[in-house]
Formats: structure tokens, C-alpha cells, sequence
């Protein structure tokens, strides 16, 4: 009887068994649901917020001098590496602008078209220097950013690319095409 005896006070009494488990269960499943939730407010993974992750920290330079990595879009945070919009973009902190190339404006849009065409020049630009891009300085424009030519790793040029594609035009230019001005 002994051992019966203290069976009992280390098992859990028949109206209690069942509920630890349930209790756990829904708890962290409440966890799991939230986490995705309290990292987006943390900014951990914001796309849109370049400050969120470090890329300069991801973006790594081969022997031929190509970078790869993944680029996010500029949020209104720190801007570190990151792009703008079509033309313009962030580099380890250095400010720049693709040379010779204008890309509709999606900050301060003339019309819906020019807003519409911008985003698709962006997100355009970032596909293509995911793969490998190579940056070519070439002196700064009057708003003190660096101007670039950006080779991609298969050696074409991203401003031709983006040209023939219709997603941008030769900068000086006048007027504003995508919006039929």
C-alpha cells in the first residue's frame, strides 16, 4: 500500500490531467502568431526599411570586384545600402545617382502613370543589381551625389537595360514623357 500511496502524490489528479498540455499548446501557438508580428514592429524584416538589417554586412565583393546581395528598399530611416527609386540609390552610406539616366519620379509623382512606371523602374533596378553589379564613379552632380555607371555581372549596362525596357529615358531631357509632357 506503501507505494500506492505515494504513486498519488506524484501523479496529477484525474481533474487536472489533460490541461497542462492545452494550456502549453495555446500558448505557444499565441507565441508563434505574434512573433512575425512584434519583428515587423522591431523593424527586423521591413523591406522597406534599410535600416532594419545591415546589407553593406550582406553584400560581398568577388575577386572581380562585382557586389552581390540583396538590396532593400530606402525607408525613411538611416539609409546605408539601399535604392531610392530607378536612378538613385545608397551604397555603404555614399549617396548616388545613375549618370545619363532618368527614371520617373515615385516621391513626388506628376500623375498616376509616372508613379506606377517608377515603382516598376525600381523594383526593376533592384532585381537586376541582385544578381552582381559593378560600380563605375564618375564625379557628382549638382546635389552632391555620386554619379555612377552600374555594369551588371553579365556586363551590361543598367541604364541601356532599363532604357529598353521603357522604364527610363537619356537624362537632360525635357519634359516628362510618362506623364505626356
Amino acid at each position: 500500500m506503501r507505494g500506492r500511496k505515494n504513486r498519488r502524490l506524484w501523479s496529477t489528479p484525474k481533474s487536472r490531467r489533460g490541461f497542462a498540455v492545452p494550456l502549453l499548446t495555446a500558448f505557444l501557438m499565441a507565441a508563434a502568431f505574434a512573433a512575425p508580428f512584434v519583428a515587423d514592429a522591431a523593424g527586423l524584416f521591413n523591406s522597406r526599411a534599410a535600416t532594419a538589417v545591415d546589407p553593406s554586412d550582406t553584400l560581398e565583393p568577388t575577386i572581380a570586384g562585382l557586389i552581390h546581395g540583396p538590396l532593400p528598399i530606402c525607408g525613411s530611416g538611416q539609409r546605408i545600402t539601399c535604392i531610392v527609386d530607378g536612378d538613385t540609390g545608397w551604397l555603404n552610406g555614399e549617396k548616388w545617382r545613375l549618370a545619363g539616366t532618368d527614371t520617373p519620379e515615385i516621391s513626388s509623382p506628376e500623375c498616376q502613370s509616372e508613379l506606377t512606371i517608377g515603382i516598376q523602374a525600381r523594383d526593376r533596378l533592384r532585381v537586376l543589381m541582385t544578381a552582381g553589379y559593378l560600380f563605375e564613379r564618375n564625379g557628382t552632380d549638382r546635389y552632391g551625389r555620386t554619379l555612377v555607371e552600374i555594369r551588371l555581372a553579365d556586363g551590361r549596362d543598367v541604364g541601356d537595360v532599363l532604357e529598353s525596357e521603357g522604364l527610363s529615358q537619356a537624362w537632360p531631357n525635357t519634359g516628362n514623357r510618362w506623364c505626356g509632357r
